[in-house]
């Protein structure tokens, strides 16, 4: 074998070492990757577990879909307004500003209305069934279109997602 041909033996080789050891040590940085990202996913879904399973919100909702009586927008408004109120104003807020947020979880792709739907099955459309008249009737004397439309929305994509799998809705209040 001449000097050439060592040569160019020698480079073949250091290429095939080099890219060899570039193959094995993306392999180990990718496995690392899908690691990371896997732990990721696990504690984001657990961020969201404890989300939806709030005591605080829990109790919010279930005093206004259980104990919160009503006739009309302004029965509604006479017993659970900020001035009548304060207390039921936060409780008001809090279930508003939950399902406000979910809605931007699911609007951001950061949550799937599937998780949502896992998670709490019923929740926001019972929910939307009885503060959506006094939603829409707030937007309508209020000139404010948009009020709660991210519940309403929310709601809406939870009915899609039921007729999708053929499933009823909850039985109404």
């Amino acid at each position: 074998m001449d000097t050439q041909m060592l040569i160019v033996v020698t480079a073949g080789a250091s290429v095939t070492i080099v890219v060899a050891c570039a193959y094995v040590i993306g392999t180990r940085i990718m496995g690392l990757r899908r690691e990371e990202l896997e732990t990721a996913r696990a504690r984001h879904h657990l961020e969201l577990v404890r989300f939806m399973t709030d005591e605080k919100f829990s109790r919010a909702v279930t005093d206004i879909l259980w104990r919160w009586q009503w006739t009309d927008y302004d029965d509604y408004w006479s017993k659970y307004s900020p001035r009548s109120d304060p207390d039921a104003n936060v409780t008001r807020r809090l279930a508003r500003d939950y399902y406000v947020g979910l809605a931007s979880l699911v609007r951001s792709g950061a949550a799937s209305i599937e998780q949502v739907y896992e998670l709490n099955p019923s929740g926001v459309t019972r929910y939307w069934e009885k503060i959506g008249p006094i939603a829409r009737e707030f937007r309508r004397r209020n000139e404010y279109p948009d009020y709660l439309e991210p519940v309403e929305y929310l709601a809406d994509e939870m009915e899609k997602l039921r007729e999708r799998r053929g499933l009823s809705g909850p039985k109404k209040l």
